[in-house]
């Protein structure tokens, strides 16, 4: 399966992480307010805005903070 069907398994609480390490912004920014919507978290690796970076990080809100920081180890 693709990249939707991981985002969609996020966004309907099946599945904790979805990580892109390579997106542009036209892939990213459908999604960005499906994942807040859905009362997710979506950033780049580094925890900035998504569509300033070219990665994706999305999770339940959580823990985003230590995926984020897990990455940047």
């Amino acid at each position: 399966w693709g990249d939707c069907y991981g985002y969609y398994l996020l966004a309907t609480g099946f599945a904790d992480i979805m990580i892109d390490p390579i997106m542009s912004v036209w892939d990213s920014m459908a999604l960005i307010p499906i994942i807040n919507g859905a009362g997710g978290m979506i950033t780049d690796y580094q925890g900035n805005d998504p569509v300033t970076g070219n990665s994706i990080v999305a999770s339940n809100k959580v823990i985003h903070e230590e995926v984020i920081r897990i990455l940047n180890e």
